[in-house]
């Protein structure tokens, strides 16, 4: 995604929109997303991919996360509480995707 729409690398994160460092993940599971200690700690923005092939659906959500929004984590990554995932600004929910199983080979 950060290729496909021309973001560049962040100073500290993932990825950089407008010059903003912005923490960015993907998981298999909608909001089930590992979360980078210094995504909270220096209170960045963090934006949540999730996709399912078998549904071709997909999802993407903005959310800043803090301490009273994140479970304690393992190896300096945290998940959002239920109050957490509340807080998910999303930009696509539950988003067609296309499906590329039945591709015409050329």
């Amino acid at each position: 995604m950060q290729r496909e729409l021309g973001f560049p690398d962040g100073h500290t994160t993932e990825i950089a929109i407008c010059d903003l460092d912005i923490g960015c993940k993907y998981a298999r599971k909608e909001a089930e997303w590992d979360i980078p200690s210094e995504v909270h700690e220096e209170g960045l923005l963090f934006l949540g991919l999730w996709a399912n092939d078998g549904q071709l659906l997909w999802s993407v959500g903005l959310v800043r996360p803090n301490e009273e929004t994140l479970t304690p984590g393992a190896h300096n990554h945290h998940r959002l509480t239920t109050a957490g995932k509340l807080q998910i600004n999303w930009l696509y929910r539950y988003a067609p995707l296309p499906d590329t199983s039945h591709s015409a080979s050329t």
